[in-house]
């Protein structure tokens, strides 16, 4: 009964938990920018042995191809593992994961006792731009395992409940640390994870990759749950070196799934049963053939005007099986007259796109001709063409897809060979990649634009494109050649960069999302605030007459607090060689950026640059690259560089790169290298590194290393790896570890990973622990049942249960009732 209580949510946890999941997990799968397997497909990877026969002939798989047993066997078997499906473009990879998460759910819904769980993300460039990283992913998949599970569901933060934005906004490393602590629980027997299309997203995936082949090929200390992970990629060698622990195959084409999609898709055309069996036809003679390719050319039979037995033929003949060839064949085809530049022109807006675009937002934007000069938005409205999405797809559906109201490529491969072919440079009178960037500058100019808004006035709503514009405009354009390349982004320049004039105010309103720009007063603040590196450029060079402004002292320290950009513009020019390198810069550039920028400081102002014993403490808590920074400052300036108590201290305490850091240290500096009670205080706080710094320490310097009671102290209260560096402790230390009521407060505390560390002193130093009420009311009011069990379990007898411990544990807020 118990059990059953805890697998549903209350009314309040439900509530949250759909304001955190958002976008719903399930919106992608469900929606029409996904394909879902046509009935009967894919059915040789899970038929049995004697049934496949006629669905894939076994024995002319090449090896290292994916087989029924491959995917069977990571299926089933009970050991903890990965498999990682690769292929090239137009394959069919998210159809296959369709396919397996429908599989899987079925099986896990037929076989309730099983205690199955299902989880999965697809990675596709149809998603929304903000969406594409791996934070995104984890979120998904944290949700989908705390769906229903109040025991799970108590994992997440406290802090959730309060603002639910902490949860969109928690970094890549917290977000991991619940995923994993959820996955540890052992609520399930078994969870599959699937994630499709490795390769379609760069920010944090490889960190994502990396920790994800590892967890679910090693597995759990514990034998519940086994972890499957299933990925698929295209096959890009720096994602398979990865997922180097995980099993390797390459999907090829099935050719009874390949005869089946056809005969579905031709089905489905408008035309007689005649012509539909002649489209079959010679679509089943072209060998080599991929989904892909199957899905443009009979898109490109349905733009036939008069349907005739040679246009098919000759279509279908034409068509290169190679994907760039194709792409080149149907451009070339689309743009052959003079009077299709507009074509070219909306390719490029949806091509060279940030984010998709709406069907209205794409109409404005094409409303905007860089031949015509316009002023107001009423002028625009008289280019503005109306395309129905059955319109558009008859004219750009080979290449283009609309769902859902917006526009997207039909496939990445799309959007992969105009950047590297540049197809549009000889339709456009502008380079396609800036043609955006001249529609936004123009938008925001317009007339329309000029005055105050309301607060609470939206312009999406009056001006569809106005909000992309307004984020994107000056991101369309790398570098200031570019106004060389096309001079009039020029002209529209000054009102959109000139932050006292309204035009900018508006834009720069929408974009501006910490709302810090109401001090903006000048051109080279609204350049710093938003790291536009090359606005930096032209106003250092001078190179527009009409944009004129001077940096400040102390603009290199503002231009590093906002990004890298216009801080590398800044340093590398000569006009700023002048500008004092501060100790917060130089703190800032040790401490938060990779060795790169540190390395270029130091290139370009050598000695100027001052290296303080702030930043040498900055250089050794970098988590992103402190043992790079750290060995070039030892290199460059190293009789400078004191190795104070608060540097080491730093270092025990860097989450990321602690043990490296402090590894270098001790190598360069032996024994010069105070190791206090707040360097190892540090290093029994440290949440992800905690154990690895803890156990240097104790290898290379044990003998001067005391175990205070402000040491277990810190590492019972730390959130993440608390039970491991305790276990460390008490493994190494035994009884020279002090387990005082402090220590237990310092547990209780500990909202994340309390519970495992209370568990563990009970298991280890149970009889030795002082059971005051006080302690019994920690207890009582922040850990669960199980705690509690324990701790009756081992001092039973010693545990006198009064009126302020039942109220503790009323009060307790995760396990009150039981």
């Amino acid at each position: 009964m118990a059990d059953a209580q805890l697998s549903d949510l209350t009314a309040d946890q439900d509530r949250l938990w759909s304001s955190l999941n958002q976008p719903p997990y399930t919106s992608f799968r469900h929606s029409s920018k996904i394909a879902k397997p046509e009935k009967g497909t894919l059915e040789w990877l899970v038929q049995e042995k004697d049934t496949v026969s006629d669905l894939q002939e076994d024995e002319n798989i090449p090896s290292g191809n994916l087989r029924m047993e491959d995917f069977v066997s990571w299926r089933d078997s009970n050991q903890s593992k990965g498999l990682v499906i690769s292929a090239p473009p137009g394959s069919g990879k998210p159809v296959l994961s369709n396919f397996i998460v429908e599989h899987l759910e079925s099986r896990a819904s037929a076989k309730p006792s099983l205690s199955t769980k299902v989880i999965y993300y697809f990675c596709n460039i149809k998603n929304d731009e903000a969406s594409r990283n791996a934070t995104s992913v984890l979120r998904a998949l944290i949700m989908q395992l705390c769906e229903h599970q109040q025991r799970l569901f108590r994992i997440l933060p406290q802090s959730y409940e309060k603002d639910s934005n902490h949860f969109f906004t928690a970094s890549f490393d917290m977000l991991w640390y619940t995923f994993e602590k959820m996955l540890r629980q052992g609520i399930y027997a078994r969870i599959y994870c699937i994630i499709d299309g490795l390769d379609v997203y760069r920010k944090g995936m490889d960190e994502l990759i990396t920790k994800s082949d590892e967890i679910f090929n090693l597995g759990l200390e514990a034998k519940r749950p086994v972890l499957k992970l299933l990925c698929t990629t295209r096959p890009q060698k720096s994602i398979l070196d990865l997922m180097k622990t995980s099993k390797q195959t390459i999907l090829r084409c099935s050719l009874h799934d390949l005869n089946i999609f056809i005969e579905s898709r031709v089905e489905n055309l408008r035309v007689t049963a005649d012509m539909k069996q002649i489209i079959k036809d010679q679509l089943l003679q072209k060998d080599e053939k991929s989904f892909l390719w199957l899905e443009v050319v009979i898109r490109r039979i349905e733009t036939l005007d008069i349907l005739t037995e040679r246009k098919i033929k000759k279509t279908i003949v034409t068509s290169s099986l190679d994907l760039d060839e194709l792409y080149r064949e149907m451009i070339q085809c689309l743009l052959q007259k003079d009077e299709d530049r507009d074509k070219a022109r909306l390719l490029a807006c949806v091509v060279y796109a940030y984010r998709p675009l709406t069907l209205r937002a794409l109409q404005d934007a094409m409303a905007i001709d860089p031949k015509e000069k316009y002023i107001e938005y009423k002028q625009c409205q008289q280019d503005k063409s109306c395309l129905t999405s059955s319109e558009f797809y008859s004219i750009f559906g080979t290449l283009l897809d609309v769902a859902e109201d917006k526009v997207y490529c039909i496939h990445q491969s799309v959007k992969d060979y105009f950047e590297r072919r540049n197809p549009l440079k000889d339709s456009l009178n502008i380079e396609p990649r800036l043609l955006l960037a001249h529609v936004s500058m123009v938008y925001l100019s317009l007339k329309d634009f000029e005055h105050s808004w309301p607060d609470e006035w939206k312009p999406s709503k009056n001006f569809p494109f106005f909000e992309y514009a307004a984020r994107y405009w000056y991101s369309h354009i790398e570098s200031a050649a570019d106004f060389d390349c096309h001079a009039p982004l020029g002209t529209f320049l000054k009102e959109l960069v000139s932050p006292t004039a309204l035009k900018a105010r508006n834009w720069i309103t929408v974009d501006d999302h910490w709302k810090r720009s109401t001090k903006l007063s000048r051109i080279s603040q609204v350049a710093i605030q938003f790291d536009i590196g090359w606005l930096a450029e032209i106003l250092l060079d001078k190179r527009l007459h009409a944009i004129e402004d001077d940096f400040e002292e102390g603009c290199l320290s503002q231009a590093v607090e906002r990004g890298a950009v216009v801080f590398e513009v800044l340093l590398k020019h000569r006009r700023c060689v002048d500008f004092a390198i501060t100790s917060a810069t130089a703190q800032k550039v040790a401490g938060y950026f990779p060795h790169t920028r540190m390395e270029l400081l130091l290139d370009r102002r050598g000695v100027d640059v001052p290296i303080t014993g702030a930043v040498v403490q900055a250089a050794a808590g970098n988590w992103q690259s402190g043992k790079e920074v750290m060995s070039l400052l030892l290199d460059r300036r190293g009789p400078e560089i004191q190795i104070t108590e608060e540097v080491v201290q730093a270092a025990a305490g860097n989450s990321e790169s602690g043990k490296e850091v402090m590894s270098l240290l001790l190598d360069r500096r032996g024994v010069d290298v105070p190791i206090t009670e707040a360097v190892v205080q540090a290093a029994a706080g440290n949440w992800q590194s905690g154990k690895e710094v803890m156990s240097l320490l104790l290898d290379r310097r044990g003998p001067e290393i005391q175990i205070t009671e402000a040491v277990v102290q810190a590492a019972a209260g730390n959130w993440r790896s608390g039970k491991e560096v305790m276990s460390l402790l008490l493994d190494r230390r035994g009884v020279d570890v002090p387990i005082t009521e402090a220590v237990v407060q310092a547990a209780a505390r500990n909202l994340w990973s309390g519970n495992e560390v209370m568990s563990l002193l009970l298991d280890r130093r149970g009889p030795e622990i002082q059971i005051t009420e006080a302690v019994v009311e920690s207890i009582a009011q922040s850990f669960d049942q199980e705690v509690m069990s324990l701790l009756l379990d081992r001092r039973g007898p010693d545990i006198e249960i009064t009126e302020a411990v039942v109220q503790a544990a009323a009060g307790n807020r995760r396990s009150g009732n039981e």
